[in-house]
């Protein structure tokens, strides 16, 4: 209804409550009424005073509960369609929106049970199907959203958020190629949602196809020049493309389109980090905490700058903000085992690494650091131990493997010992060349030939994947002799 004919409908009902005060379907239609009108107060008075005349009556109790998840009020809302659920226990709206409704307060695991009861109730209830596979991608769970969201194009092949949650979910869990098709079709059918073409060219980047990448990230731009996520997707395009001072550009005009958007100053952080401009860094990530105080990836990343400066109390500090707003968070406690370690305080930082490896246990880098916290107490045999859990999930890093060379020597086992320190010095000389090659290829952005240099190199050493994407770059700048070594790179992979 518009405003003028919600205005008629509730002098219509007001009349008629007026005659009739006892009739609870006149005031539940007043309510509904002044609901779609804005007149908050009027609605929730005759919503209550329906449901005073009758409880039983689940609609009105969903009305109700609708009315208050509109005005945010999620507490209010839950309650009205939990009343509705006890007159009506197999009303599928009712566990569907009481779902949303736990969704929009974070208490995802009981919001699905809600939806999929919704789902078993009504077969073909899509937009239940939807809203489980929305909260399984929140949850990570990329496989049961997938299955959630099949079903949900199944029951309604002609909607569009199914289509395009499907392809988020298969982004989410790795196969970039089988969403672009399910992205191409909601673009076919609405070529105006920045958010579609900004998901798309990740999808594309995820693939190495830079050309569509760029062109559908700067699309989604040109359509909302505000979104912080394309400028933010593209400046990391032109990072992996060498075009650092492109990526930094397009962040600074992110700034001025968007000045309130702490993402793009984390990104700008991001970039001079691992340039190891570290007051760079810690410039950008203290804007984007001044911007977004409870935000905890800016608390934790301008201590992570802060530990690079060496200054360790202030690190310290910023870590213990961010452990306040995300005490569970496994890159959080390595940075504060860190720190304990460069304060010379082993112990304690044990205690967070061991946090950290329990929170995520295939980081190499938090088994590294928690054998040298180990090795600090003189503890070999737990060393030894972590060191090996590093190995094995990362063999090719140099400061593991003598890590394993030192420890191993201290035990009296001088044959593993040597094994290792072979292994070390292989892979440091590897790194070493990786590193001259990626220098010389940062002062020459636009080089194809240092590209392919380092996806020889790259290849030799077994990193088959990151050499094709050192030649998907090459390609891409217009190197024909690169689409050739693609070719038959992919099928050496494909026989691997």
């Amino acid at each position: 209804m518009d405003q003028g004919l919600n205005g008629r409908a509730s002098d219509l009902f007001s009349e008629l409550v007026t005659d009739e005060p006892g009739n609870f379907v006149a005031w539940a239609g007043l309510g509904k009424a002044y609901d779609r009108s804005g007149n908050i107060m009027g609605a929730s008075e005759a919503y209550r005073k329906s449901l005073s005349l009758k409880p039983n009556q689940p609609n009105v109790w969903i009305s109700f509960g609708d009315f208050y998840f509109r005005g945010k009020s999620y507490l209010q809302s839950v309650s009205a369609y939990q009343s509705a659920l006890q007159h009506d226990p197999d009303n599928a709206k009712a566990h569907n929106n009481l779902g949303s409704a736990y969704k929009e307060m974070g208490k995802l695991e009981r919001a699905i049970s809600h939806f999929v009861a919704a789902t078993k109730i009504d077969v073909g209830y899509a937009l239940a199907y939807r809203n489980a596979g929305d909260v399984n991608i929140r949850l990570g769970n990329f496989s049961e959203a997938i299955e959630w969201l099949r079903k949900a194009t199944e029951v309604a092949p002609e909607n569009l958020f199914g289509r395009y949650w499907l392809g988020r979910a298969y982004v989410g869990a790795g196969q970039p190629k089988t969403a672009i098709p399910h992205f191409l079709n909601v673009l076919t059918r609405r070529p105006e949602l920045p958010q579609v073409h900004h998901d798309l060219g990740e999808a594309y980047f995820l693939t190495q196809d830079y050309e569509k990448a760029i062109e559908h990230v700067q699309t989604g731009m040109r359509i909302n020049p505000t979104g912080a996520k394309s400028y933010v997707t593209l400046s990391r395009i032109y990072i992996n493309l060498g075009r650092q001072r492109d990526a930094l550009a397009i962040l600074e005009k992110g700034t001025e389109a968007n000045p309130s958007a702490a993402a793009i100053y984390i990104e700008m952080g991001d970039i001079h980090k691992s340039g190891s401009r570290h007051n760079d860094a810690l410039r950008a990530y203290t804007r984007a905490v001044a911007l977004e105080p409870d935000l905890w990836t800016g608390n934790y990343k301008r201590g992570v700058a802060l530990y690079y400066l060496s200054q360790l109390t202030q690190a310290e500090t910023a870590l213990n903000e961010a452990s306040k707003l995300n005490p569970s968070a496994a890159p959080l406690k390595l940075f504060k085992g860190l720190v304990a370690l460069a304060q010379n305080r082993p112990e304690e930082a044990r205690i967070f690494l061991k946090e950290a490896s329990e929170l995520e246990m295939k980081n190499p880098d938090i088994w590294f650091h928690l054998g040298q916290a180990s090795q600090r107490l003189g503890d070999w045999g737990e060393a030894k131990d972590s060191f090996e859990k590093a190995y094995d999930l990362n063999p090719r890093k140099s400061e593991v493997l003598y890590g394993l060379s030192e420890v191993n020597k201290k035990l009296g086992d001088r044959e593993k010992a040597r094994h290792y320190n072979r292994l070390f010095k292989d892979v440091s000389q590897f790194e070493e060349e990786r590193t001259v090659l990626e220098k010389k290829l940062s002062g020459k952005p636009s080089s194809t030939e240092l590209r392919r240099d380092l996806a020889i190199l790259l290849e030799k050493n077994g990193a088959m994947e990151k050499a094709m994407e050192y030649l998907r770059q090459a390609a891409y700048l217009g190197d024909e002799e690169a689409s050739a070594e693609i070719d038959r790179l992919e099928k050496l992979i494909a026989r691997r």
